[in-house]
């Protein structure tokens, strides 16, 4: 199910991106670093870092000359 409606996403991505005018997109990757501490009463714990990976895809669709709208679909790790 996820494999097929990312490669229709795809599809419906290149098609629109290729026939419009005002309207662009990409592709977004990039790093995630996490960490939690918590602090209660004079206690401290915290809790070793995760990284982790993220990415998707983005569309921008210009509304007018100045304002445009930018739709995402993003996968966090």
């Amino acid at each position: 199910m996820k494999k097929s409606f990312f490669t229709l996403a795809i599809i419906a991505f290149c098609a629109v991106g290729s026939y419009a005018q005002g309207i662009s997109g990409g592709l977004k990757l990039g790093a995630n670093f996490a960490n939690q501490k918590y602090s209660s009463d004079g206690m401290d714990l915290s809790f070793s870092s995760r990284t982790s990976l993220h990415g998707g895809f983005f569309l921008t669709v210009m509304v007018s000359e100045t304002f445009g709208i930018q739709p995402e679909l993003l996968y966090n790790s």
